[in-house]
């Protein structure tokens, strides 16, 4: 949470790229999971999506996230909207069911260990017609997870199909991952 990881300006820069055709297509509603510095939501809430925000830590959310936002939005941006922390699968009792028309996140899928709790968050959070962005490594050095164990595990859920976005060719190659429900009629952006 206290660092800020080159995924998380991947995804800013999609966002960027994007955030209009999202709007034509009246995508409003945004999660972030595992925000940390919250540099992507940031950039939606600069473009008047209604983003919440969520990260593991309740001490990164009030130490560093809203600094972060409070900054960035001063006066000029209304932001009053949600915080969640915690583990995953305790927030699916707080977090609204098929809310979010967009879930981003990044460097959320280092672990294997947390593939289950992050899917089973995706499908309670997200709009049938919504799409999720995964920024992400695509291999973690040191933990067991990585881009093509993720896309494999989403794929065997049978509840979302993943397609590569965008590919990040750099030292380390990154991608940025869309999902959506496999019953979706999302918009492919």
């Amino acid at each position: 949470g206290a660092k800020i990881w080159e995924c998380s300006h991947d995804l800013t820069l999609f966002i960027d790229d994007n955030y209009e055709r999202w709007i034509e297509n009246g995508y409003r509603t945004v999660l972030e999971v595992g925000c940390g510095h919250a540099l992507p939501a940031i950039q939606l809430i600069k473009h008047n999506f209604d983003v919440d925000l969520q990260d593991f830590n309740r001490e990164v959310l009030e130490q560093i996230t809203l600094n972060n936002v409070k900054k960035a939005v001063n006066e000029k941006y209304s932001y009053n909207n949600r915080l969640f922390f915690g583990d995953w699968t305790d927030l699916l009792e707080f977090i609204p069911s098929k809310h979010y028309d967009i879930i981003i996140t990044s460097e959320t899928i280092y672990s294997i260990t947390s593939y289950k709790k992050l899917i089973d968050l995706f499908d309670h959070t997200l709009t049938y017609n919504g799409v999720i962005y995964v920024a992400a490594k695509v291999h973690y050095f040191g933990v067991e997870g990585n881009i093509n164990l993720f896309k494999d595990f989403v794929l065997k859920t049978k509840r979302f199909d993943v397609a590569v976005e965008k590919t990040i060719d750099a030292n380390v190659k990154r991608q940025l991952l869309r999902i959506t429900r496999q019953t979706s009629t999302s918009v492919e952006y």
